[in-house]
């Protein structure tokens, strides 16, 4: 009887901390929308969150531990909207696909200001700027993934290297265009459509076979 109560006790108490932290990484989003980066604290974030300080510092140390857990969000939420079924024109071409994904990478950032505040700020944190660097290479799986559901795409020497680098050239441009503009303006994500394709048909056949149709399509 003692073991079972003391599982409901830790299970309420784990259910008590995951509420909290979900708290918090709302209060960061909501205050990355109307408050510089830098002005935003630990103190600031459990204040808004109705969290009580010492518990916000045993969940995140560090304001850039928070951060970094907003940024692991956003990049969750976003993977989500790059792998929405692709239609048919956009299906036509390996280059189409490159163009779909980065116009959806426009979308997303230009509806969430938080990840633009965040991930292309150049008032940025360098440990967020390094956990973008392997979103990005996700980003590059994950465009390889999908590249092959429609096309028989070949394997040559690294080849997920050459995909991370496709996605990091689409993120200079973003934060290029963020940095000027405060978004992302149609005009920078062509350079970025073209820069992205120009590098990776260095390494990619202009044409490519068309893959089996499968019944699931990505």
């Amino acid at each position: 009887m003692t073991v079972i109560l003391n599982r409901k006790r830790m299970t309420a108490t784990q259910a008590r901390s995951m509420e909290r932290r979900e708290r918090l990484i709302a209060a960061a989003i909501t205050l990355l929308d109307i408050t510089p980066i830098e002005n935003i604290t630990l103190a600031v974030v459990a204040h808004r969150a109705h969290v009580p300080i010492g518990s916000t510092y045993h969940f995140y140390p560090k304001i850039n531990h928070l951060l970094a857990a907003v940024v692991a969000r956003l990049h969750d939420q976003f993977l989500i909207q790059l792998m929405e079924p692709y239609t048919r024109q956009t299906q036509a071409s390996w280059q189409a696909i490159i163009e779909e994904s980065i116009r959806r990478r426009l979308i997303f950032y230009n509806q969430r200001p938080d990840a633009r505040h965040l991930v292309l700020s150049d008032k940025a944190p360098p440990e967020i700027k390094h956990a973008d660097r392997f979103n990005d290479h996700a980003i590059g799986q994950v465009m390889i993934g999908i590249i092959q559901r429609h096309f028989k795409l070949p394997d040559f020497p690294a080849r997920e290297d050459i995909f991370f680098y496709s996605a990091k050239i689409t993120s200079l441009f973003f934060t290029l265009s963020n940095i000027q503009d405060g978004k992302i303006t149609e005009e920078f994500a062509r350079e970025a459509q073209l820069a992205a394709i120009g590098y990776l048909g260095n390494h990619l056949p202009h044409e490519l076979s068309h893959a089996k149709i499968s019944r699931f399509r990505v």
